[in-house]
């Protein structure tokens, strides 16, 4: 059960469930509420309401809602959804409030023997032994006073069984996460952090960014300076005066010069006589080529296009058939494809196909009582 601080305003969260299968969160409702304060009867309220999604709604409670201690009931409806009833408890005080100032502190001696009932605290200790730290502020008699406290050793600790370690665990981290006092408990944790360290404040992703440049550029000059103190060679040949460019300049002079001998070894006069003779070969198929050049080339107007080399070969003639050209095999075929159908009927004798354009008859063919034709007439022009 949620317990809410007596005359505070409170955001009350509510699931609405849609009355069609009651597990699907129910959006778009207009929610009609009423309560009931400390056992009294229901009466409608009228907090604002904010749809947060998915089902789920959130009412505004005011301090005029708030204001009587006890069992607050609740009692939602919606159109399309499921009731939703809820209870929670206002208290005057809530766990996270500031003590009374008449109970921050005790005087000295308010709190006398005689102030407990008789075996009053027997009820605490008889289940099993307890060890009590000694302390200035734990005054007894070894062996009077309260039943079941005797031999009590300076320094000896508590003794906790594994189910209370457990508990006081659990309760540690309940209120450590309770969400109901404005986490007072993270906030003082987070409070004492910044007292203790309070340059965190600077930690911001510019002042990081700026320290690793200027890491990284300290290590970037100690590499550079490593890298240079080398750029000597300490070869037995010049014993550690020549530098590392000076002997590469030196190499390339000898891989040229080595190279230059090596094509010198080649150019013998078996090698240069192949060469000719390739050169020869070239030359005369030149000649041969230049002599099927016709000497007055047409100019370049005369070169047919594209389209004038297609309908060529479309009007080429007897190129399918004899008397049949690719355009005129095109035009009956595409009238034999999609091109209108007339006198398909049994009692019709002949059979005519259109052209696609349906302007022109391509295809008659007669035809047998069965259907057969017996004759093909086209007209591909």
């Amino acid at each position: 059960m949620r317990t809410l601080k007596q005359s505070t305003a409170y955001d009350l969260s509510v699931f609405m469930t849609d009355s069609a299968d009651h597990v699907t969160g129910k959006t778009g409702l207009t929610l009609t509420i009423t309560a009931g304060k400390a056992g009294a009867a229901f009466a409608s309220i009228s907090p604002t309401v904010t749809e947060r999604g998915s089902g789920w709604y959130s009412a505004a409670l005011t301090t005029s809602h708030t204001d009587t201690n006890g069992d607050m009931a609740f009692h939602i409806t919606g159109t399309g959804a499921d009731p939703s009833d809820l209870v929670v408890q206002i208290r005057a005080n809530v766990l996270g409030d500031t003590l009374p100032a008449s109970i921050q502190s005790v005087a000295a001696g308010a709190i006398t023997a005689a102030a407990f009932a008789a075996n009053a605290l027997d009820a605490v200790w008889s289940a099993a032994t307890r060890l009590l730290t000694a302390g200035t502020n734990i005054v007894l008699a070894k062996g009077t006073g309260l039943t079941g406290l005797n031999d009590i050793a300076a320094g000896a600790a508590m003794t906790l069984t594994s189910g209370e370690r457990t508990a006081i665990a659990n309760e540690v981290e309940a209120q450590i996460i309770d969400e109901t006092d404005s986490e007072k408990v993270l906030t003082a944790m987070t409070d004492k952090i910044a007292s203790v360290n309070p340059s965190l404040s600077g930690l911001t992703l510019a002042a990081i960014a700026s320290q690793v440049r200027t890491e990284l550029t300290t290590e970037l000059a100690r590499i550079d300076a490593s890298i240079s103190s080398r750029s000597t060679y300490a070869g037995a040949d010049t014993a550690g005066t020549t530098t590392l460019l000076a002997r590469l300049t030196s190499g390339r002079a000898g891989n040229l010069d080595n190279l230059d001998a090596a094509i010198s070894s080649l150019a013998t006069s078996a090698a240069l006589a192949a060469v000719d003779a390739v050169v020869d070969s070239i030359l005369a198929d030149t000649a041969a080529l230049d002599e099927r050049v016709p000497a007055s080339p047409a100019a370049v107007g005369d070169v047919p296009t594209a389209i004038q080399v297609a309908d060529a070969w479309l009007d080429r003639a007897d190129a399918i058939e004899t008397d049949l050209t690719p355009r005129g095999a095109l035009r009956i075929a595409a009238a034999g494809a999609g091109g209108d159908l007339a006198g398909a009927e049994p009692e019709s004798a002949t059979i005519t196909i259109k052209n696609v354009g349906n302007t022109k008859v391509r295809i008659t063919a007669p035809c047998d009582e069965h259907g057969n034709r017996t004759g093909v007439t086209v007209d591909a022009a």
